[in-house]
């Protein structure tokens, strides 16, 4: 685990948001905010102690975190998508998968490489996730998949055993 803490940098007397938070197998609770400097701070509590990582440098909000095991969390951010493990934060590399496009610097409107703008987890564990390519996509077994082309705005995961694993909403064009 990173090192000793607690989730008080996480809390809003201080100023940074707790934005992610979720439980893990064997009742770990993980916690993640990004600070106003858009520094990545997760936090795991293992019903003993803490472990805390960080992560420098630029993150957008956090759409969701997905503990996959005890040991190891998915976070998906507006602007890319982190493991968060033993070795701490690690960036996913997005730049072959359908989420990525080229990145411009328009004064009127400057687009990174990678928007998201929401993501959800099924009961099969495989995530999806939604951005500004106008995809929905299936992460699943290390392997980015398009499902759908549209206009999504946001997705919500079903509950166990229900008949619908996920909800899309389109927007009208």
């Amino acid at each position: 685990m990173g090192k000793t803490g607690t989730f008080s940098h996480l809390s809003s007397t201080n100023g940074d948001a707790l934005d992610g938070l979720a439980t893990g197998s064997k009742g770990y609770l993980w916690a993640a905010g990004v600070q106003g400097d858009h520094k990545l701070r997760v936090s795991v509590f293992d019903g003993k102690s803490f472990g805390e990582f960080s992560r420098k440098g630029f993150c957008r909000d956090i759409r969701g975190l997905f503990p996959k095991s005890a040991n190891l969390a998915i976070l998906v951010s507006a602007d890319g998508i982190m493991k968060i493990g033993r070795n701490g934060i690690k960036q996913v590399d997005l730049r072959k998968t359908p989420l990525w496009t080229t990145p411009n610097n328009d004064p009127d409107g400057p687009r990174p490489a990678v928007w998201l703008y929401s993501c959800a987890q099924t009961q099969n564990r495989a995530i999806f996730l939604i951005g500004h390519t106008k995809k929905l996509v299936r992460w699943a077994d290390a392997k980015f998949s398009t499902i759908a082309e549209g206009h999504f705005s946001s997705l919500v995961a079903g509950a166990a055993g229900d008949q619908h694993p996920l909800a899309v909403r389109e927007d009208p064009v």
